[in-house]
């Protein structure tokens, strides 16, 4: 049969441990996390994620390829060009441009 006395005193070393391990873990994680405002303007990309959805673009396609333009101006300037015009850039070599 254990004692008021021993449950008491190991009740206290558990929450001891406890306490070390919590504040081995913050310490981890202050030197593991830096804070958004430390992160400078260059790094922003990286934690950043852009959505692109295929509604977002203008589709234009030649040859078995697709050519797909983000902007609406350029998109109406390439729609604007003769077909056999279009197909020079939809080409598969032409998409280094």
């Amino acid at each position: 049969m254990v004692n008021g006395g021993q449950f008491d005193s190991y009740f206290k070393l558990v929450l001891y441990h406890e306490a070390l391990d919590y504040l081995r873990e913050m310490q981890r994680r202050r030197e593991r996390e830096i804070s958004l405002d430390a992160v400078p303007p260059a790094e922003w990309d990286k934690l950043s994620m852009v959505e692109q959805y295929p509604s977002d673009s203008f589709i234009f396609s030649s040859h078995g390829y697709d050519l797909h333009i983000n902007n609406e101006l350029v998109a109406e300037a390439f729609a604007s060009l003769p077909q056999d015009e279009q197909s020079i850039f939809n080409s598969p070599f032409c998409f280094w441009i």
